[in-house]
């Protein structure tokens, strides 16, 4: 499900042994990396709060399953800490249509957010709550902590590395094959549809010989910089891709001089080729 989460909390004061301490309101949003795509609770499971200097827990905030018996919606849950207090609790089916949800009394200063992102990662986000009546902050769970992979990079002039992409699900089969051919300073990908594996028939022995993958090509393109960078990205990402409890599974197999790795997605959240296919050739209908 696609949201934007909104956690207000009201700009106050509050006072303490004679100090007045500012407080601001939060917009916390759940973003997706992509074109100012919004994510999904799914990703994150959980996000501490600490602040600085001190390293203190403050606040959590939870994504699980609803704690009424007779629902099946997921929540998301508020805490404050260390009382673990749950100050606010949003219901699955409420989150489309989501009211401000009000945290009260958050001090102005440094924090660290911390979290694991959709790769399992533990990601620490320092922010700043200024004495503002607003504080913005996006997380953008759906991009790994660093992209140190580039094969790319490595081919010299006439090397080719190809991936060869399949997605199998309830109600689908899906498959491409996408091949990255280096021509001096320039990478030329070209994406193939994949039809039915073909073979040949020896009557004598009575088997079958696999003589490979009847393909058609369906369109080329050079790459540009912003299309080497999707390929990077998706590169180091895919070697997190594992299953996932989905019913669809996508198959992958890259294959170079550089580079040769199969992998299986069942996240049904990552959707790796799908971004580099678009990024490349544009949206397929």
């Amino acid at each position: 499900m696609k949201l934007v989460l909104h956690c207000v909390l009201w700009l106050s004061t509050v006072l303490s042994y004679g100090q007045t301490v500012n407080t601001t309101n939060i917009i916390l949003t759940i973003g997706g990396s992509r074109s100012n795509e919004i994510d999904s609770w799914d990703s994150i499971d959980t996000i501490f709060f600490y602040k600085l200097p001190e390293n203190q827990l403050i606040y959590k905030i939870i994504h699980g399953r609803n704690d009424d018996i007779d629902s099946w919606d997921e929540a998301i849950f508020f805490y404050k800490v260390p009382e673990d207090t749950l100050i606010h609790k949003v219901v699955e089916s409420n989150i489309v249509s989501l009211n401000p949800i009000n945290l009260e009394n958050v001090p102005v200063g440094e924090y660290n957010l911390k979290y694991k992102n959709r790769f399992k990662q533990l990601v620490i986000t320092p922010i700043n709550l200024k004495a503002q009546p607003i504080n913005s902050v996006v997380l953008y769970p759906d991009v790994v902590i660093d992209y140190p992979q580039n094969t790319l990079a490595k081919l010299r002039n006439k090397d080719t590395i190809s991936i060869n992409y399949n997605s199998y699900g309830c109600f689908h089969t899906d498959g491409n094959i996408l091949i990255i051919t280096k021509k001096k300073d320039l990478y030329i990908a070209k994406l193939y549809t994949e039809y039915c594996p073909f073979f040949s028939y020896n009557s004598k022995k009575d088997k079958y010989k696999f003589l490979g993958i009847n393909k058609s090509l369906i369109k080329s393109a050079i790459m540009t910089p912003e299309n080497i960078k999707e390929f990077i990205r998706f590169e180091n990402e895919l070697n997190y891709a594992e299953d996932g409890g989905c019913t669809t599974i996508d198959y992958y197999e890259i294959a170079s001089k550089y580079l040769n790795i199969k992998k299986r997605d069942g996240s049904c959240a990552w959707n790796g080729f799908y971004y580099l296919k678009a990024s490349i050739f544009g949206k397929q209908e």
